[in-house]
């Protein structure tokens, strides 16, 4: 209640303003609302059991209305959402990925999608502050990606998930993304070949190591090295071949890293046929990420891993999953 007074010499009214309000006529104060946003988004509590809480403590709130400030406050904050937007899709690289999120649903509990796509330029010596943004959907149909990013350009870095192909297509408007893979997946496999420890807590009676995968763990782990001693530093990056050619041209990226990188995807194809049984009964993708390296480098595989890439692709090996082919270095190399 807000008391009016008059003058009687000047007659006037005076009343105090209002009280401010973070939502339009809003009856809730912004720390109420920071709490239902929090607890729903942060702390993943459904409005349901928000409403069963405050009702314990004697406060009955309607369903309908904590959705309804849910809604309000959304509104409010899109301006900030739109800014963060803009700072992020402003970047020459972007990072993205999605993740499952339980979605409360009538009878049952429902699996959605969170998009992210993230910037983050330190690596590379940039000032800009790092952000990202978050996208929903229930499903995970290759259209959101395409939609999230229908008008920006440059590098993004992704898995292989099939969804993403469309961005890279030569007819794509305004301009197709390039594709970033990533060393961690392709260094991933063989380090599963590697680890000696991560065997026995399986509580296998014998671990199976391959001396192979051992090896490229190494030399990729040396290039890792490398770049957490340069992260952070600025300067263009050349090609390899440039860099080989010229090791005094360029930044400290150029100069350090080709040097131990081209060992590495040379000391792949020549073995390729020396992979472990553990690698072609138990774990074909092994064999399928040996092959799409030495294609992409231009080395032709023989004939025995051949026909493991075949039997991969087409699904006759048991221990191939659909699933898997979201990870794999070479599901996008293949397509080259």
């Amino acid at each position: 209640m807000r008391e009016k007074f008059s003058c009687r010499d000047c007659e006037k009214i005076t009343q105090p303003p209002a009280p401010f309000h973070a939502t339009p006529r809003g009856l809730f104060g912004p720390s109420f609302l920071a709490m239902l946003l929090f607890e729903k988004f942060g702390a993943h509590q459904p409005l349901n059991r928000q409403r069963d809480r405050y009702a314990r403590e004697g406060v009955e709130l309607s369903l309908s209305t904590l959705a309804d400030q849910v809604g309000t406050c959304t509104a409010a904050l899109m301006p900030l959402y739109l800014l963060i937007e803009a700072h992020v899709l402003a970047a020459e690289r972007l990072h993205g990925d999605d993740t499952t999120v339980p979605v409360l649903a009538k009878t049952k509990t429902d699996t959605g999608r969170i998009w992210t796509y993230v910037r983050d330029d330190r690596p590379f010596g940039v000032p800009a502050p790092p952000a990202a943004i978050f996208h929903y959907s229930r499903d995970r149909r290759g259209e959101h990606p395409v939609g999230h990013l229908h008008s920006w350009r440059g590098i993004l870095q992704a898995d292989a998930y099939a969804g993403y192909n469309a961005l890279f297509h030569a007819d794509r408007l305004p301009a197709p993304l390039t594709r970033a893979l990533c060393w961690s997946h392709a260094r991933r496999y063989f380090f599963e070949l590697a680890d000696v420890a991560a065997q026995l807590k399986k509580r296998r009676k014998k671990a199976v190591v391959s001396p192979l995968a051992v090896e490229a763990v190494r030399r990729i782990d040396a290039m890792f090295d490398i770049e957490r001693a340069i992260n952070g530093r600025s300067g263009p990056l050349p090609c390899p071949d440039q860099a080989i050619r010229n090791p005094g041209h360029g930044s400290a990226r150029a100069t350090d890293r080709p040097p131990v990188r081209r060992p590495v995807p040379a000391f792949v194809p020549r073995h390729a046929d020396r992979a472990t049984p553990l690698a072609q009964q138990a774990d074909a993708r092994f064999h399928a990420d040996i092959v799409a390296a030495a294609e992409l480098l231009g080395h032709a595989p023989t004939h025995q891993v051949k026909n493991v890439q075949e039997q991969a692709d087409t699904g006759k090996m048991n221990a191939v999953k659909g699933d898997y082919a979201c990870c794999r270095m070479c599901a996008a190399v293949r397509k080259r």
